[in-house]
Order: structure tokens, then sequence, then C-alpha cells
């Protein structure tokens, strides 16, 4: 994409960071944070909630509470995203 000039917009980018959660690739997953923080979309909506995702669904709870917090601007979707990660987690603690 980029050779031909094609660069990702925030839509793009929060595609490719639900792609991380499904797979659960933490380390990818903070490869495209650091794109997405280049690019200047960190705290875009819909790219934030995508972050907020692939932290809780990679199993970095701490990670994901700590980006949610920082947005200056957070969701519905963001909140429900800590909160279902945190009841996975007690979920896995408690079996």
């Amino acid at each position: 994409m980029h050779e031909l000039k094609f660069l990702p917009d925030e839509f793009t980018q929060g595609s490719v960071l639900k792609g991380c959660a499904r797979l659960r690739s933490l380390h990818v997953g903070h490869q495209v944070h650091a794109y997405v923080m280049k690019c200047g979309f960190e705290f875009n909506l819909v790219v934030g909630s995508s972050l907020a995702h692939m932290y809780m669904k990679s199993e970095s709870l701490e990670e994901g509470e700590k980006f949610i917090k920082s947005m200056p601007i957070r969701n519905i979707v963001a909140w429900e995203k800590l909160k279902m990660g945190i009841l996975r987690e007690c979920w896995i603690n408690i079996i």
C-alpha cells in the first residue's frame, strides 16, 4: 500500500487492530499501535476502541486499561471493552 502511495485511514487501522485482537497477537498489536501513533490516529474513537479491544483480547488488561484511561474522549465501546476484559480475567481466575 505504501509503495502505491495509499495510506491507511482510521478505518483501515481499526480493521488491522481487530485482526490482531482475533489472533491475540500482542506483539503485532504493539507494532500497529506505534504506527497508529505515528499517523496521529491514536485518540480517534474508532481506532482507540479497536486498540482497547486488541489489548483486552490479547490478555493485556493493564495496558488496555492504561490506554483507555489516557483517551481524551472515551465512548461506550471503549468502556465495554475494559469491562469485558476485567470480567474475563476474573472468570479465568475463578476456574
